[in-house]
């Protein structure tokens, strides 16, 4: 069992867990920093991209982004029925290696298999999703690629959790880092160069998030070895599902 992996309690002080009052505060300050850091990157890609979407989407089409991003961040927390926070709370309960590994293996299954359910469902009911959402069936294509960014990013909530769990700071800034460059960068080329519009947009979300997945995924299947394990899964929903509203 690696350093990594052992069990983090207090009476075995650990570099990630150091004993004494400051070194605590100070080890939280430093990762919360970097944490809100790596957020705020997430929501610098509509900031910084603001005058491009102004000077190049009409109001009708800016109406339209405003529409998706809104549902998307509605089913998004449906769909992960609060099972971010539950998978700390269970993580650091659990007294070894393994009983994590559960946590993780369950929190992942669940998160693919309700977001993969989802993209399917939205990708073959695009044409009633826009036509509910705004009245034409001229945004099936929105409305599928937007759902495809939908799977991808729920299924970056257990690697970055789990980055965030293992106090891999760092990485999880390099990571966020990353994603804001290469969306820029996308949008920049489908909106501006290809005068793709609101479509480029939510293409170009969709594909960096499918790069972040890539890229993040071997973190989560290293720590599948040990299967899934309904009980924890059911612990999971238990905590979790209770949050949704207040999310909402």
């Amino acid at each position: 069992m690696s350093a990594a992996d052992s069990p983090q309690t207090p009476a075995t002080p650990s570099p990630e867990f150091p004993a004494g009052g400051f070194a605590q505060y100070r080890r939280i300050l430093r990762h919360s920093v970097v944490y809100g850091l790596g957020n705020l990157a997430s929501r610098l890609v509509g900031f910084l991209l603001l005058p491009l979407y102004t000077r190049v989407l009409t109001t009708q089409e800016y109406g339209v982004l405003a529409i998706v991003n809104v549902s998307l961040a509605l089913l998004t927390t449906v769909l992960n029925v609060g099972m971010t926070s539950a998978l700390f709370r269970e993580y650091f309960r659990a007294d070894s290696a393994r009983s994590r590994e559960h946590v993780i293996a369950g929190a992942f299954f669940f998160l693919t298999l309700v977001s993969a359910a989802s993209a399917v469902a939205g990708w073959f009911s695009a044409d009633a999703i826009s036509r509910l959402l705004f009245g034409v069936a001229d945004y099936i294509p929105h409305v599928r690629v937007a759902f495809v960014g939908l799977f991808f990013e729920i299924g970056l909530f257990t690697p970055r959790s789990l980055l965030r769990a293992r106090e891999l700071s760092g990485r999880f800034a390099l990571v966020a880092a990353g994603r804001l460059v290469i969306n820029l960068t996308l949008n920049i080329i489908f909106v501006a160069h290809l005068e793709l519009g609101v479509f480029g947009v939510l293409l170009g979300n969709a594909l960096s998030g499918a790069a972040m997945y890539i890229i993040l995924l071997p973190t989560v299947l290293r720590r599948l070895r040990h299967g899934f394990s309904g009980t924890v899964l059911r612990r999971l929903l238990a905590f979790g599902g209770p949050l949704m509203p207040a999310m909402l």
